[in-house]
């Protein structure tokens, strides 16, 4: 079972809920960036686009690496923030073969993950990751590496 959510020009309903009432997310534009999250987690991936649709961002998510090259068969997303541990296909062979394909070889992917030892952190920018995070992270953290990521 693939748990998708909608690329919307607002924030996505099944992440409203987890937007503060008193702290609206930006009217998004349809020039906004559009952020990829592939994630396995549910609530990752909610938290993860909740942050990002904060910053006026239109969000898609993905729950596989696979799920994620369907949806970059059709478009192709400003950054992609990627989860390493996951069924089938992990984030660094996601990672990969984004870099082998002319349309997401130059766009900034950050690993957001749970592997926090040095040889992960290597070996995820060796795959092509531009930033890479351990969860758990603070929001300012991911904030900053997708605005530094999309300067």
């Amino acid at each position: 079972m693939s748990n998708n959510l909608p690329v919307s020009a607002s924030v996505p309903a099944s992440v409203q809920a987890r937007v503060p009432a008193s702290d609206p997310a930006p009217a998004v534009s349809p020039a906004a960036p559009t952020a990829l999250v592939v994630d396995d987690s549910r609530a990752e991936q909610r938290l993860i686009a909740a942050l990002l649709a904060q910053m006026g961002m239109t969000v898609a998510a993905v729950d596989s690496g696979e799920s994620a090259l369907v949806w970059l068969a059709h478009q192709t997303p400003d950054v992609l923030v990627i989860d390493v541990v996951m069924p089938g296909m992990s984030g660094f062979d996601l990672c990969r073969q984004l870099r082998a394909r002319p349309e997401t070889a130059q766009v900034p992917v950050i690993f957001c993950t749970s592997k926090d030892q040095d040889f992960d952190r290597f070996w995820g920018l060796r795959q092509g990751g531009s930033v890479y995070l351990t969860k758990p992270f603070a929001p300012q953290d991911l904030i900053a590496a997708v605005t530094s990521c999309l300067a």
